[in-house]
């Protein structure tokens, strides 16, 4: 808390803080998928970098599961969807996160979703060109089962 006097008047200020102001957040299984990632692209901190301009060390600090604030597991997740795209790896009609499970002709996708309890996945029937209600479902139904990170549950 800090006080400020400007005339007569005092201001108190509060500084708050959330981990993601203040550092960031470390997520082991986003860290993993990242290395799994990279090394399906085959491409290292340097390469990836010069393509994405994304830090190095911010790169392998989430890739090493440190705290890293959201909007750089977001940036990091963007570049190497983009990446995996370029390299045929995932379908281009598909956004980051969204997988085709199975048969082509059964229209089932696996949704990453994460949460506080860590990455989880939903399977959900649908056309590639609902991809993002096909992610926008998956999101609902597992905030629908009101998961809590295992210590809250005891655990």
């Amino acid at each position: 808390m800090h006080t400020h006097r400007r005339g007569s008047r005092w201001f108190v200020m509060y500084a708050v803080t959330n981990e993601a102001q203040s550092g960031g957040v470390a997520t082991p299984e986003r860290a993993q998928k990242i290395q799994e990632r990279l090394l399906a692209l085959g491409i290292s901190d340097r390469e990836f970098h010069e393509r994405s301009g994304i830090d190095r060390k911010a790169l392998r600090r989430a890739a090493n599961g440190e705290p890293v604030r959201p909007s750089t597991y977001t940036a990091i997740e963007t570049w190497l969807h983009r990446l995996e795209i370029e390299a045929g790896i995932v379908e281009p009609d598909l956004p980051a996160g969204v997988t085709r499970v199975g048969d082509p002709s059964d229209d089932l996708f696996a949704v990453e979703v994460y949460t506080d309890v860590g990455v989880l996945q939903a399977v959900v029937k649908g056309q590639p060109k609902d991809a993002d209600l096909i992610r926008e479902t998956a999101q609902k139904l597992i905030e629908g089962l009101h998961l809590r990170p295992p210590a809250e549950n005891g655990a």
